[in-house]
């Protein structure tokens, strides 16, 4: 009976000791403060511990039960010895059962660490969503309003910042919403204890939902109150921009308004050029405020109420100020129209004038150079009859004009010429632009352009008679430079003259003079004798002889 006391003992020791290490497995929330490899040791030490008691127990049986054979087979057996071995058999059944209860806990093992690993799973998605939800309430705290927001700078920082903010708030929502379809998911698939966990996540999720939603409306009020700044920053910008362009019209139109009479001609187009950049650029400016302006309008409906309501109550005092220059530029451009015809007017009148002196200045160069060139005509004029002494002498002392004199004339005619030419030139160029313009406005009057058209008609005839002294002055340089040929070769027959008389005398040339056929038909003939004797001393002294 010993014996079997000790087997029996050592058998409940071992299922205690199966207990012992089967302990970590028997309470689900001591399993969920484990990890994986602490859970697997636990399992591994009972399966360990349960084929040990086990065996022992088979052992332990098997035991029992040869005892209790001899004792059926022993007439000696007492009553009291088969009660121990009953007791002994009852005591070995409930360590056997204690056993297998622990030996089914590792069977599930693997099932509670998928369980254990859901639920970390859960816990992580719930602590990404709030690292996310905690990184996009500090990104919405640095949304400030900018204090220069029409500063392109600290715009892109601003812009920056929202966009940040932006993204952290549209990944907040995105892990949000798939934590919430994960732990819905596995409330549906998950049992037990681990179920319970899960639950216990819900009300968490809930709070964060709505940390989420309170940081959402905060960025996008801020966000919304900085595009409201920025567009408003803008805004005044373009409108600060018109008025500037305004304020450098007005600059322009000053030297019309104190005196346009004073303005020097030379003066008027470079002036009207500045003052029609002006003009140009003002409207550009207060029409492309505006169309910037109802471009803002249209972001700003997309904001909420209260913003758009801010938003379009300063847009539309930037629109009304900008009524007001645009109305100011119309009595500008059209004020400016009803000076700049007269002024332009003037200064067609002082174009054509100056041309016209300067064509005349042409003619009078043209009729000095005339002047001069005409002497050959004047010796032809001269009366030379026979025996007339004074007619002769007049004859005798004419000549073409020195030749200094005659080329300074022709520069002179020439370049008064050109300059003329050049001066009708401008002076049609300028006529027609403003024709042009004349024809576009729609305010030019009919008589204008009249006046122009002219104008144009009297640069016609100035040209055409610049073209007659072009023609003049190429024929006197011509008959020029002829004169001068003919006084050089007259000079040297003259000299030749002069030695052929000393060499043969006074007879030899009367002789040469009765020889001509020319000289007995008409010796009074001016003509005739101009042939006989070219040279007016022969001449003179033949009329001596013959007297």
């Amino acid at each position: 009976m010993q014996e079997a006391e000790h087997e029996v003992k050592k058998a409940e020791e071992l299922a205690a000791k199966v207990k012992e290490a089967a302990a970590p497995l028997q309470d689900d929330e001591k399993l969920l403060t484990l990890s994986s490899e602490e859970i697997r040791a636990a399992s591994t030490a009972t399966i360990k511990a349960e084929q040990e008691a086990s065996k022992h127990l088979i052992e332990t049986r098997k035991f029992l039960t040869a005892r209790q054979i001899e004792a059926k087979g022993r007439a000696d057996t007492s009553t009291e010895e088969s009660t121990e071995l009953i007791k002994y058999e009852t005591r070995l059944r409930a360590a056997q059962t204690e056993i297998g209860q622990y030996k089914r806990l590792t069977t599930t093992v693997e099932t509670r660490l998928q369980a254990k690993k859901v639920i970390e799973d859960c816990g992580q998605k719930v602590k990404d969503v709030e690292e996310k939800l905690e990184k996009l309430v500090q990104l919405t705290e640095a949304l400030d309003k900018p204090e220069n927001p029409s500063d392109d700078k600290v715009k892109g920082l601003a812009s920056k910042a929202a966009k940040a903010a932006e993204q952290a708030a549209s990944e907040a929502q995105v892990a949000l919403k798939s934590t919430n379809r994960f732990i819905e998911l596995q409330l549906r698939i998950q049992t037990g204890s681990s179920k319970v966990e899960i639950e216990k996540m819900q009300p968490r999720m809930i709070e964060l939902q709505e940390s989420l939603d309170s940081a959402v409306a905060t960025m996008q009020a801020k966000a919304e109150s900085q595009a409201v700044e920025t567009i408003s920053a803008e805004s005044q910008g373009r409108l600060k921009e018109a008025e500037d362009s305004i304020n450098r019209l007005k600059d322009a139109e000053k030297p019309f308004l104190e005196g346009a009479e004073e303005l020097a001609a030379e003066k008027v187009s470079e002036t009207l050029q500045e003052l029609e950049s002006s003009v140009q650029a003002a409207v550009t400016a207060v029409s492309g405020a505006k169309t910037f302006v109802g471009v803002k309008k249209l972001a700003a409906r997309r904001l909420s109420e209260a913003s758009k309501k801010s938003a379009e109550e300063q847009l539309q005092a930037v629109v009304a100020k900008l009524d007001e220059l645009a109305k100011s530029l119309s009595e500008t451009k059209k004020n400016m129209a009803e000076r700049k015809q007269a002024i332009v007017k003037r200064e067609v009148v002082a174009k054509v004038e100056e041309t016209a002196k300067k064509v005349e200045a042409s003619e009078e160069a043209t009729a000095a150079l005339l002047s001069l060139g005409n002497f050959e005509a004047k010796v032809e004029a001269t009366p030379e009859g026979e025996g007339s002494a004074e007619g002769e002498q007049v004859a005798d002392d004419s000549g073409p004009p020195p030749a200094d004199e005659m080329k300074s004339a022709c520069e002179k005619a020439g370049s008064r010429q050109q300059e003329a030419r050049a001066s009708i030139t401008e002076t049609q160029k300028l006529l027609l632009a403003r024709q042009k313009e004349a024809k576009v406005s729609s305010t030019s009057e009919s008589a204008f352009l009249l006046e122009i058209t002219k104008s144009l008609e009297r640069l016609t005839q100035m040209l055409a008679t610049l073209d007659k002294q072009k023609l003049t002055l190429r024929d006197q340089e011509h008959r020029f430079v002829a004169q001068r040929l003919l006084k050089d070769a007259t000079d040297q027959i003259a000299n030749l003259e002069k030695k052929l008389e000393a060499r043969l005398g006074k007879k030899q040339l009367f002789k040469h003079c009765f020889r001509h056929p020319y000289f007995n038909k008409n010796m009074t003939n001016n003509h005739c004798l101009n042939t006989v004797l070219p040279n007016p001393g022969w001449r003179k002294l033949l009329r001596r002889h013959l007297l």
